[in-house]
């Protein structure tokens, strides 16, 4: 009787315990949904990538799918490729054991065309362009120039509070092609100085020291 007891103690604090794990945790696996991600065409390599719930990324090339995604929002962006025209960032919401498909078109840049592409796109950052013949233009964001004179073109890049600014480049853009000019931002991150004072420390690892390999000598 003693032993049945002591038994039916234990099951119930297994599945007190399997119950209190399933409500600590509302991203069970039950409740995980799929993703999947189609690029046409298939086959001019554009990759994307997946932001889900939970910090989770996924990325890949063309067409996938993505199982076991956390319910939530999700976006996904696709990559530039010379040539195509890049589409827009997605968002859509995954419903628990839900699916979503994330599908876009890639348009072919039309021949002789320019396309501008600062990242990240919500920057929106600003851009001066210069070519053959007095071409100038200014704008802001991701632009397509159509038709465009062949010849060598220069790009700079606008200012942006706390992040860096790309360097100015520059491009030939031959007849029948296409030239893509990217401007990678990176945010700026704060450094803090201390200051040290002069001296001198003993640097390597002693002989008497577990581990200690032939070559780490001690030296001032």
């Amino acid at each position: 009787m003693k032993k049945l007891t002591v038994i039916l103690l234990v099951a119930i604090m297994i599945l007190l315990f399997s119950c209190a794990k399933e409500q600590n945790n509302p991203f069970e696996p039950k409740y995980y949904g799929t993703v999947t991600v189609e690029t046409t065409p298939s086959d001019i390599g554009a990759s994307w990538q997946l932001s889900a719930p939970g910090d989770t990324l996924h990325s890949g090339t063309s067409n996938s799918t993505i199982q076991d995604v956390p319910p939530g929002i999700c976006t996904v962006s696709w990559s530039n490729v010379l040539g195509w025209i890049t589409p827009d960032n997605q968002t859509q919401e995954l419903p628990a054991n839900g699916n979503i498909t994330f599908s876009v078109n890639y348009e072919q840049a039309p021949p002789g065309a320019i396309q501008i592409n600062p990242e990240p796109d919500e920057l929106n950052a600003g851009w001066s362009i210069t070519g053959p013949d007095g071409f100038s233009e200014s704008g802001s964001g991701d632009y397509i120039f159509e038709s465009m004179t062949s010849g060598n073109y220069t790009i700079t890049w606008s200012e942006v509070v706390e992040w860096n600014t790309p360097s100015s480049e520059s491009q030939v853009l031959i007849d029948g092609e296409n030239i893509t000019f990217t401007g990678e931002y990176y945010q700026i991150i704060d450094i803090i100085m201390v200051e040290i004072p002069a001296g001198s420390f003993v640097m390597g690892s002693p002989d008497s020291e577990p581990g200690h390999l032939g070559g780490e000598t001690e030296h001032t």
